[in-house]
C-alpha cells in the first residue's frame, strides 16, 4: 500500500487542489483500507483509488452542506455580487454560440442538441441514437464541460473575461502548481 502513496497523493491533489487536503484524502484513505482489511478486489491500486475518490465525494457533499446554510449574522448576498449587473454571458451573440455548437465532437454535438435544445429526455435521445442512457448523460456532462470551454475562450477572444474568471484560473494554477 504504501508504494501507491505517490499515486493516490497525486490523484488526491487533482481533486483537491490543497496540498493539506490532499494529504487529509491520502490518510483517510490509508485509514479506511485499513479498517476494512484485506481487498475485496485484487487489483490493490483500483481498489484504493475507489476509496479515496468516494472519500473525496463525501467530504465534498459534507462540506456543500454546512456552506450552503449561511450564518444567522451573515450578509445574504456578497457585495461583489450586487455591482455586476448583466452576466459576461450576455455578451454573446446566437451565432458564437452556433459557431461552438458547431465546433463539439459529433458524437457529443447530437446528443447536445436533442436533449438541450430539442428538449428529448434522455431514454428519448438513447433509444434514437441507440445508446445506453447512460452513456447520453456522460456525452451531455462532456459536451457541455466542453461548450463552457470554447464560450469562455470566445469571451476572452472579445475581452470581456471578467475579474472572477482570471481569478478562478490563477487560482487553480498555483493550487496545481502546490500539488505538482
Amino acid at each position: 500500500m504504501i508504494a501507491l502513496e505517490p499515486l493516490l497523493f497525486q490523484v488526491a491533489c487533482r481533486l483537491c487542489r490543497r496540498t493539506d487536503d490532499a494529504h487529509d484524502l491520502v490518510q483517510d484513505t490509508f485509514e479506511r483500507a485499513l479498517r476494512r482489511g484485506v481487498s475485496p478486489n485484487p487489483n490493490l491500486k483500483a481498489w484504493l483509488l475507489s476509496i479515496l475518490h468516494h472519500r473525496f465525494i463525501d467530504v465534498w457533499r459534507k462540506r456543500g452542506k454546512r456552506e450552503v446554510t449561511p450564518a444567522p449574522d451573515a450578509p445574504l448576498a456578497a457585495p461583489e455580487a450586487e455591482a455586476e449587473a448583466e452576466p459576461r454571458w450576455a455578451a454573446l451573440d446566437e451565432e458564437r454560440v452556433r459557431a461552438a455548437v458547431e465546433r463539439l465532437q459529433p458524437e457529443q454535438r447530437e446528443v447536445f442538441l436533442l436533449h438541450a435544445l430539442e428538449g428529448r429526455a434522455y431514454v428519448e435521445v438513447a433509444r434514437r441514437i441507440g445508446i445506453p442512457q447512460s452513456t447520453v448523460g456522460t456525452r451531455l456532462f462532456r459536451a457541455r464541460l466542453r461548450l463552457r470551454r470554447l464560450l469562455e475562450q470566445e469571451l476572452w477572444r472579445a475581452g470581456i473575461a471578467g475579474e472572477q474568471a482570471l481569478a478562478r484560473r490563477r487560482a487553480g494554477r498555483a493550487a496545481l502548481a502546490r500539488c505538482g
